[in-house]
């Protein structure tokens, strides 16, 4: 089953050509592709038909009896989220064994660290991301 994408709803959001009139169902599975150039064997000269570029795979939640509506299922996991988290260290009085480790570590007594972690957050992979178009094609897998 191939179709086309036929209008860009919202950055995760498609519609295509093709509906419960050619037998898709809600939760099938899409990828959208992009044509690219001609390619032809380099002894015969023959043509081998058109490079596809794998572009989102996608999800159908909406079926209409021409048209037909995905979303982006792709997921991409990002680590430019920052925690900041900040340590006071105190000796504590005659507390010698947190003195000796403080200065173990280079921290004199009520010396602040500050620590900058990364935490990895899933996300959804967006259609102006993979630069997904109107004409692009559909192929259902």
């Amino acid at each position: 089953m191939e179709g086309k994408v036929i209008k860009i709803v919202d950055e995760l959001k498609l519609a295509i050509n093709k509906g419960s009139e050619d037998s898709i169902k809600k939760n099938d599975i899409f990828m959208i592709f992009e044509q690219g150039e001609e390619l032809f064997d380099p002894d015969s000269k023959e043509s081998l038909g058109f490079l596809e570029i794998p572009k989102l795979k996608m999800k159908v939640f909406n079926v209409q009896n021409k048209i037909t509506l995905l979303e982006s299922i792709e997921t991409i996991i990002e680590t430019d989220r920052k925690i900041k988290k900040t340590i006071t260290k105190k000796s504590g009085g005659h507390d010698a064994y947190r003195r000796i480790a403080f200065v173990g570590l280079g921290l004199d007594d009520d010396e602040v660290e500050t620590i900058i972690e990364e935490e990895p957050k899933e996300r959804l992979i967006t259609i102006t991301e993979r630069s997904i178009q109107v004409g692009n094609i559909a192929r259902k897998i």
